[in-house]
């Protein structure tokens, strides 16, 4: 495999119709650094995913006119971390005591956890569902994040309290 690393800062427009040109011109540059490889699609899926759903909470959530984007390529990863100065993500779990564990949404396959990871800092996980009776119709608002969840190999988020900024982080393996 071929790897251009570094790290690429992208300022986009936090508008619906700047989303599918935004998530273009990401798949873009990843495809540029990432060459050779016989999972380059698996990679590239990945990666479309996580960040059409970065941007699309972001447009949903954040009320802000820009979003920040950063693409960072070392031999073993690629992490994609949106920067926002928008409304927190749900400060009742940034106070969770750390380690706990609180259930966040679900589908038919999965539940997904946010795990209070230190300081104003949720790691999100997620475990297979043994409910064989789900409710669908119950099926809650989060489910991008289980979508980022399950298409990432590490999904943190941040709150930063002195500049107020959410900092959401996706890291994805290079490594088949």
């Amino acid at each position: 495999m071929q790897i251009i690393t570094g790290a690429k800062e992208f300022i986009f427009l936090n508008a619906l119709p700047a989303l599918v040109p935004s998530v273009k011109h990401v798949l873009d540059h990843t495809g540029k650094c990432i060459k050779d490889t016989d999972y380059l699609n698996d990679i590239l899926f990945r990666v479309k995913s996580v960040v059409t759903e970065l941007f699309t909470n972001a447009c949903k959530h954040s009320g802000t006119e820009t979003v920040k984007l950063t693409v960072d390529i070392n031999d073993d990863y690629i992490s994609i971390t949106k920067i926002d100065d928008g409304h927190p993500f749900n400060r009742e779990l940034l106070v969770h005591p750390e380690g706990e564990k609180k259930l966040l949404a679900y589908d038919v396959m999965h539940n997904l956890y946010a795990l209070t990871d230190g300081e104003n800092t949720i790691k999100f996980i997620a475990e297979e569902s043994d409910n064989e009776q789900p409710d669908i119709n119950n099926i809650t608002e989060h489910f991008g994040l289980l979508i980022i969840t399950k298409c990432a190999n590490e999904f943190l988020y941040h709150y930063d309290r002195l500049t107020g900024q959410n900092v959401f982080t996706v890291k994805i393996s290079l490594i088949g």
